[in-house]
């Protein structure tokens, strides 16, 4: 198994036991007297460009439609099961670092009366590095680009013609004396 399937699998596992927790302890939260929805963000910390998944609780009579907003990116919630609605937030690549506020919403409906909200933090940190620091020398500069391939293989060319016609030129003039 590649290290990148491995990741992807622990990733995938972990979202699954979030949203499995989230989805088991809603129900008893509400029980307790915790009328209010309540909103989870796994992570909370990512990188611009990446996927937070939410889990947004709602009390059963306000559990038909959800709806979220954030300026850190696009918030999609998918159907309730139970009261719990599972979706994303996709933070935008451009998004710059720092604290973002995710709003929720859950009602049960649009002819019902006003839905029912709440808030979480997701924390954008500054774009990660994703190739090698070109320095000027060394392996680290990164490879050369197709514009210095195309001029080194004209040159190369250049010398091998150059030096066929003076090797020919020669051999020319070595058989006339």
């Amino acid at each position: 198994m590649s290290a990148a399937r491995a990741a992807r699998l622990a990733a995938g596992t972990a979202v699954a036991a979030t949203l499995l927790a989230a989805v088991a302890t809603a129900p008893a939260a509400h029980a307790n007297g915790d009328r209010g929805p309540k909103i989870h963000a796994t992570p909370a910390n990512v990188q611009p460009g990446q996927t937070v998944q939410l889990v947004l609780s709602c009390p059963s009579e306000a559990a038909v439609v959800a709806d979220g907003t954030s300026q850190a990116g696009t918030v999609l919630f998918g159907a309730a099961a139970s009261g719990v609605f599972t979706g994303t937030l996709v933070v935008h690549g451009t998004t710059p670092a720092g604290q973002y506020t995710v709003t929720a919403s859950c009602s049960s409906g649009p002819p019902a009366g006003k839905p029912m909200t709440t808030t979480t933090t997701v924390v954008v940190a500054g774009r990660a590095v994703t190739s090698s620091v070109r320095t000027g020398l060394g392996g680290a500069a990164g490879g050369p680009d197709t514009t210095q391939i195309v001029v080194g293989g004209l040159i190369a060319a250049a010398a091998l013609g150059t030096g066929i016609v003076l090797v020919r030129r020669r051999e020319n003039t070595d058989t006339r004396a």
